[in-house]
């Protein structure tokens, strides 16, 4: 098992996170929900 530490976290800024790891930030099993998301943002 690997060590999780401070030198772990990485610090993501403006859209990086949203790019990085999409699914966190919408909902995959609904389609529509993308764009829902590009609207209301």
């Amino acid at each position: 098992m690997s060590s999780y530490d401070s030198s772990s976290i990485e610090i993501l800024t403006g859209l990086e996170p949203v790019r990085k790891r999409p699914g966190m930030y919408t909902k995959t099993e609904r389609p529509n929900h993308l764009a829902q998301e590009v609207i209301d943002n």
